[in-house]
């Protein structure tokens, strides 16, 4: 896939789905979940699947510390919000549209965990450990600018 066209939203959503593991807790988190289809305009993403967070025993979720796939291009998996920034930039993503979403993500998890559950007839689990980083403790967008030489 390539950044460009209508593909800049299939880049968007691949970013927002990677994404959306490290405040779940899915460390599993490879390649095979997010599956594309080609389709007769180009690319496109197939749906989301084995999106789940990992559980201990009593179903606490564990606290997710890298994923199975690197979210920089050096291949680094730790699973941290900064790094989440940082690949939303290498991505295309304007630092205002990831910000945003990684906003409404905590608090959607924050605010509706056991309902979502329930909606989809899962087990209750304990709410994750979530360390949410507000933005003004995150990278900025200048910290995310290329130094110059």
């Amino acid at each position: 896939m390539q950044a460009g066209g209508e593909s800049r939203d299939t880049i968007a959503e691949l970013w927002r789905r990677m994404s959306f593991n490290v405040p779940i807790g899915n460390g599993d988190d490879h390649p095979r979940n997010h599956g594309v289809l080609r389709m007769p305009d180009g690319w496109r993403l197939s749906h989301a699947y084995d999106i789940a967070p990992y559980t201990s025993a009593g179903w606490v979720v564990k606290v997710v510390r890298e994923l199975s796939m690197g979210l920089r291009r050096n291949g680094d998996a730790g699973a941290m919000v900064d790094y989440l920034s940082i690949g939303a930039k290498q991505m295309g993503i304007k630092y205002a549209e990831g910000s945003d979403y990684l906003d409404a993500s905590f608090d959607t998890i924050l605010q509706s965990w056991d309902q979502l559950a329930i909606d989809q007839g899962q087990k209750l689990l304990a709410l994750p450990l979530l360390e949410p980083s507000p933005r003004a403790a995150r990278l900025s967008e200048t910290d995310l600018k290329p130094v110059r030489a």
